[in-house]
């Protein structure tokens, strides 16, 4: 039996908050052009000398779980904006901070719910602001990728030229060439913000990342206790050496059975966690499942796991894993979904409110996203 310590109140939170501050002190000093080097000790005891935001952040592992668990909430943080602006991590951190510390002296004070809708307020009018004084660089992007790449402009074009074909909803990813040669392939895709569930799904070790080609699409919204429950698909795939994605809550002795059939090759199958609860959760399934022309099986609305037939399974060209994202490429959209791109762009056309707009956007950057192949 595994021994839980409970922490409530004030003193959780002043734990919580330790851990915070602990991780931004870190963090903080590598910001901007005079920021100061970090030394961290490797798994082998080697020194590595970093002024990354996020690196550091990983690195840190704090004594006091409680503590822990608040500098691991930050980290969180550092690492989604790696993710989507792929640099800043440093500043966003020390935000945070900032915005939790201002939180921390007001929640005895005043009304949790309101000092969330307050946050959320300012974001709002962030976000507007932003978006008024940005200024496209679309004219400076070869000059950037060429820096990034040791000054070598061939290769400064031509990843340059990756980004401007997949615009700012897309993805540009990296591939060992088969001809030795360096292009560029555009494909449909979806970044879906859910990463590895085991290790042992890696098929790809030099990026660590779990890589399927022509899987079949297997999205359940309601969890999957027994291995049973999805045996009809399991064979059916084997039978035929079909790869399969899941998207799906499962039960861990589910997950064991899937990595064990895995690592014996018995199938070629990845798994990965479905979004978080809500409005949300549904409408990223159902575009999924659009992309991926997959019916999604939901027990709670009187599916049947049970009888899953081949026909509820989508298609697509190649999904990939890392530790906290998939890239799900698919070979084209659908007349249905360019409706519905159609749709958005119509509404967002008109005068919404900052949160509608993100919504509506976010939505069009699922469904009209390309991925870029380098």
């Amino acid at each position: 039996m595994i021994v839980k310590n409970l922490n409530f109140g004030g003193t959780a939170r002043e734990q919580v908050f330790k851990g915070i501050e602990k991780l931004t002190n870190a963090v903080s000093s590598t910001l901007g052009a005079s920021g100061k080097c970090v030394i961290l000790e490797d798994a082998n005891g080697n020194p590595i000398i970093t002024k990354d935001g996020v690196t550091v952040a990983d690195s840190i592992i704090l004594l006091n779980p409680v503590e822990n668990m608040g500098a691991t909430l930050l980290k969180e943080a550092a690492r989604k904006t790696v993710r989507e602006a792929g640099d800043g991590t440093t500043t966003a951190t020390i935000l945070a901070h900032a915005i939790l510390k201002e939180a921390y002296v007001h929640l005895d004070k005043s009304n949790t719910r309101l000092i969330k809708e307050g946050i959320l307020s300012a974001v709002n009018k962030v976000i507007a602001y932003l978006n008024k004084v940005s200024v496209p660089v679309e004219d400076k992007i070869k000059e950037i990728a060429t820096i990034s790449t040791n000054n070598d402009s061939e290769l400064g074009e031509i990843i340059a030229e990756a980004f401007i074909q997949v615009g700012k909803t897309g993805v540009v990813i990296m591939e060992p060439s088969q001809h030795g040669e360096t292009k560029v392939e555009i494909v449909e895709g979806v970044e879906y913000d859910k990463g590895l569930l085991n290790p042992n799904f890696v098929t790809n070790k030099e990026n660590n990342t779990a890589e399927l080609d022509n899987p079949l699409v297997l999205i359940v919204d309601s969890k999957i206790d027994s291995i049973r429950q999805i045996q009809n698909v399991l064979e059916y795939v084997i039978k035929n050496n079909k790869a399969l994605f899941i998207i799906g809550d499962v039960e861990p002795p589910v997950l064991s059975a899937l990595v064990m059939n895995k690592m014996k090759g018995n199938i070629k199958v990845n798994i990965v966690d479905p979004p978080a609860f809500g409005l949300k959760r549904k409408e990223i399934l159902e575009d999924i499942a659009l992309l991926t022309n997959s019916q999604i099986i939901n027990e709670d609305l009187g599916d049947d796991l049970n009888t899953i037939e081949v026909d509820y399974l989508g298609t697509c060209l190649k999904t990939t894993t890392s530790n906290d994202q998939t890239i799900i490429q698919v070979e084209s959209v659908s007349e249905e979904v360019e409706n519905i791109i159609s749709d958005i762009k119509t509404k967002l056309s008109k005068k919404l409110k900052a949160h509608e707009v993100v919504m509506y956007e976010h939505r069009l950057a699922r469904l009209s996203a390309k991925v870029a192949i380098v």
